[in-house]
């Protein structure tokens, strides 16, 4: 991704929509560019393959933004991340075609509310390789309790209506419950 993101520049540089000293900024913008398009590709590719396309829309709808603003575990490189979010998303799949099969009207609540409670106590969660100042840290945390006012919302009314956007919101809540823990676990373990 490297090379491409430095032809991408050099040829922007070249065509003089952007000046060399700007070169190191735009690389890095175009090669997160290309591995979350990469990650989403995949993730599209993944649910076509398991026909769950749908299921694959709407997990990547709850649990993309969730994710922005709540933070949690971050692999040391692009590579890394690539797989823990592919991994993540093949798990969460699987949670889904099972949940989607459980009709307890007790457990799904109880896991969608405890994964709430999670997000909300703990989130945001940073790591050494984004850390949150104080003002970012007020303004992810009130954007995450936005995004999941948004969720219960929607839980409430998929749970009467609709059982498998329920499963999905339970399932992309639980993912990035454990997420935001095992961010907590490598921050105390790792050093800053």
């Amino acid at each position: 991704m490297s090379g491409l993101s430095a032809r991408i520049a050099d040829s922007l540089i070249e065509s003089r929509i952007i000046k060399e000293e700007d070169r190191g900024l735009y690389e890095y913008g175009i090669r997160q560019f290309c591995f979350a398009t990469l990650n989403l590709v995949t993730e599209i590719c993944i649910g076509i393959m398991c026909g769950m396309l749908k299921e694959c829309i709407a997990f990547l709808i709850a649990y993309i933004p969730l994710r922005r603003f709540a933070g949690g575990l971050h692999a040391k490189s692009e590579l890394r991340c690539y797989g823990l979010s592919t991994l993540v998303f093949g798990v969460g799949l699987a949670f889904i075609r099972i949940g989607r099969t459980m009709r307890s009207t007790i457990v799904l609540p109880i896991l969608f509310f405890v994964a709430c409670g999670i997000v909300v106590s703990v989130a945001p969660v940073d790591s050494s390789a984004k850390p949150l100042d104080e003002v970012e840290r007020k303004v992810f945390r009130k954007h995450t309790q936005c995004i999941l006012v948004v969720h219960i919302i929607l839980f409430v009314l998929a749970f009467i209506l609709f059982w498998d956007i329920a499963v999905i919101l339970v399932v992309a809540d639980a993912m990035l419950s454990a997420m935001l823990i095992f961010g907590i676990i490598k921050n105390k373990f790792s050093v800053r």
